[in-house]
């Protein structure tokens, strides 16, 4: 004897059998995720997530390392027309008056004539710098003070320029939210004044126009060495 089929009723009238119902019921727990199931994929997101996000930071930080080593690189090519103009002598990195008086010397603004204000204040800023505030009395860059000290180590007729620290990731101070125009004043520890800031190390621009990131430096900033 064939077994009977059992006719369910749905609202609209139709009938489904027994049959069907059960189908449709085993259609639906397939297509749903069991707990199980759904902790799995979770934990798979976590870990992808877990290895990307470093990758991420080091892609953006090395964005931002190469945007600033650009700045360095624009910077020299100022401070050239500037050598150009006076003698070879590049700005003194010397602030002998109020850094707030209109005629304070900082090297940066003695570049005016030779820049916009709103690029000058552009080149100015290092988007690793993270207390820094752009403006027109702002750098997160300083000129090695002792070009300051002896004329003749501000002329570009030196020797060995490709060893003379120029211009350096300068140590933001959080009360004026910008660095000192100088970096390795009155002797200060390199830690005080250069800014590890590009995962460890710091750009350096050279006398002679080239930039290096490095975490090295030397007692003696005037000359760069290596060894």
């Amino acid at each position: 004897m064939e077994p009977k089929m059992i006719a369910h009723f749905t609202e609209s009238g139709k009938a489904r059998t027994t049959g069907a119902v059960l189908k449709s019921a085993q259609r639906a727990r397939q297509a749903a995720f069991t707990l199980t199931e759904l902790l799995i994929v979770v934990a798979i997101v976590a870990i992808l997530a877990a290895i990307l996000m470093p990758v991420g930071r080091r892609m953006i930080e090395q964005g931002s390392q190469a945007k600033c080593m650009s700045n360095l690189r624009q910077l020299y090519g100022v401070l050239m027309f500037y050598a150009a103009e006076n003698n070879q002598m590049l700005p003194s990195p010397d602030v002998n008056e109020d850094p707030d008086s209109p005629s304070a010397t900082h090297w940066f603004r003695r570049l005016d004539r030779y820049i916009a204000q709103q690029e000058r204040i552009k080149i100015l800023t290092c988007p690793s710098a993270k207390t820094f505030k752009p403006g027109d009395w702002s750098t997160a860059y300083g000129m090695n003070y002792y070009l300051g000290e002896n004329q003749d180590w501000r002329t570009l007729s030196i020797d060995q320029k490709s060893r003379v620290i120029l211009l350096a990731d300068a140590v933001i101070n959080p009360a004026w939210h910008s660095a000192g125009s100088a970096i390795f004043e009155d002797g200060g520890p390199f830690n005080k004044t250069v800014d590890l800031r590009h995962g460890g190390r710091a750009n350096f621009l050279f006398l002679d126009g080239h930039v290096e990131a490095s975490a090295e430096y030397s007692r003696k900033p005037i000359y760069f060495n290596k060894n």
